[in-house]
């Protein structure tokens, strides 16, 4: 999770930390000294081989999307994605103690809603692959708060992902013009990695 701080209303990056508040109803936020915040999540389904098409995602899926989005909400002021191992208890979803988290992410994206231009959006089976330049970015996360880490970030990305609503794969080509887009993928498929600030 990238934490944004606001400048015009809009989120920005590389701001300290703000404490997270826990709020009822919503999985808790895994912190740096917990081994779950580096497990390496895995595909859901193998989207390389099979056609899934008419075959729904497992309801715990479902029920760990909506509450990647119920958290990230609830920290909105201080979120701009959330990935599934920051959430992920295998138990709390009927999964055998142990098992790695799916490989899904939650950010922010452009979708005028009736309060604001952006909602929450889920990328399942991401893959980011950056293109372009490379810049360094200073970026720090609320799973490890107040720490802060200059990483190397495409400048643009190739992004590819299965959306929670079809069970296609949808490819684009995210540009630094288009905004913090490419940078919030690319830290949110690394936290899938167990890559961490």
């Amino acid at each position: 999770m990238i934490r944004p701080i606001h400048k015009n209303k809009e989120p920005v990056l590389n701001q300290r930390a703000v404490p997270c508040v826990a709020i009822l109803d919503t999985p808790e936020l895994i912190k740096e000294n917990n081994s779950l915040t580096g497990a390496i999540a895995t595909p859901i389904q193998d989207i390389k081989e099979k056609d899934y098409s008419g075959i729904p995602w497992p309801p715990y899926i479902l029920e760990l999307i909506q509450d990647l989005k119920d958290t990230a909400e609830n920290i909105a002021d201080n979120c701009l994605g959330l990935a599934s191992n920051q959430i992920w208890v295998p138990e709390n979803y009927g999964q055998p103690a142990g098992d790695p988290p799916p490989a899904v992410f939650v950010m922010r994206w452009p979708e005028a809603t009736k309060t604001r231009q952006w909602d929450w959006k889920a990328f399942l089976n991401p893959d980011v692959k950056p293109t372009g330049k490379t810049l360094k970015k200073v970026e720090s996360c609320l799973s490890f708060p107040n720490k802060e880490k200059r990483v190397n970030r495409g400048k643009n990305i190739m992004f590819r992902w299965q959306p929670e609503e079809e069970y296609i794969i949808y490819t684009l080509h995210l540009r630094e013009a288009q905004g913090q887009f490419a940078q919030i993928a690319q830290h949110e498929f690394d936290h899938l990695h167990g890559k961490h600030v």
